[in-house]
């Protein structure tokens, strides 16, 4: 964790030039240029405090396996790293969190191959379904369901779960929470990183022409839950044995899970799913890209 104040800040302007291999190797632990830091446009202090202790305690539970962190870690990032929808957009707080704040994580998690190949820039300053903490905060915000948790732990390990993140038809509640459902529990095993890319290119082209409203409503955010939420004090300590709860939002309603999920079963028999080859499952999301 990175030495001074305890509130996140974020990196003003584009970071990816001082990123060395070196760096990226973790031969240099620090950036020989330290970048310009700005604070975070927030109407309230976000402590450093309680991210470092969630993330600091996923590196010494899963230390010699940390791509089986994500589960664990990823409700726990969000009820400790809170912030709103818009708020989490800020690429400059992401940057600053992987970059100055927690660069040991980014290594630990995506270990180099070998001693002459870095860790890709992605991972320290890609977009919200790749790079190193942002994709877990973004995972715990789409599969959260109300204050529950539980679901976001599911979805962490569906195999190439990032994949999804990157699809619009995830970030309507009701059929993020379908889609789930459903790649865990396909053919009583869960999908397999093969079954997964197929699906996804598939639910790519369907969802051009349906409307996701119509298809399974959803209530919408409930803004005065998470701006209470938000401003909550945060105990780090009660979520390292228990899941954490989330904003008092009111849960996405099971008819209209249940309608969404048709829909993604249509898309699965549409192109045959059980018939794609189950191919090896990556340890880590490296060996799939």
């Amino acid at each position: 964790m990175t030495a001074g104040s305890d509130e996140v800040r974020a990196i003003d302007g584009d970071v990816r030039h001082l990123l060395t291999d070196s760096f990226r190797r973790a031969d240099d632990v620090a950036l020989a240029t330290p970048p310009t830091v700005r604070r975070v446009a927030l109407d309230r202090e976000v402590r450093l405090a309680p991210v470092a202790a969630v993330v600091e305690a996923a590196m010494r539970q899963f230390g010699s396996t940390p791509s089986k962190s994500d589960a664990w870690l990823g409700p726990r990032l969000h009820a400790t790293l809170r912030l709103t929808r818009r708020e989490a957009t800020d690429r400059g707080m992401w940057a600053w969190l992987h970059v100055l704040a927690f660069p040991n994580y980014v290594r630990w998690r995506w270990p180099p191959k070998n001693d002459e190949t870095p860790i890709p820039f992605s991972r320290f300053i890609g977009d919200d379904s790749n790079s190193g903490l942002q994709r877990l905060w973004w995972a715990a915000e789409i599969a959260r369901n109300g204050a529950d948790y539980s679901v976001v732990v599911g979805a962490l390990s569906v195999q190439r779960f990032d994949l999804w993140q990157r699809l619009v038809f995830m970030h309507h509640k009701a059929c993020a929470l379908a889609a789930i459902d459903f790649l865990r529990d396909f053919a009583g095993r869960g999908v397999t990183s093969d079954q997964t890319i197929a699906m996804v290119k598939a639910m790519n082209v369907a969802v051009r022409t349906t409307s996701l409203d119509a298809l399974a409503p959803s209530p919408p955010t409930d803004a005065h839950a998470v701006r209470a939420w938000v401003r909550a004090p945060v105990d780090e300590t009660i979520m390292m044995d228990e899941l954490p709860v989330g904003p008092d939002e009111d849960p996405v309603p099971l008819a209209a899970i249940a309608s969404a999920r048709l829909f993604v079963e249509e898309i699965a028999s549409r192109i045959q799913l059980e018939n794609v080859k189950s191919g090896r499952a990556p340890v880590n999301q490296e060996d799939a890209e």
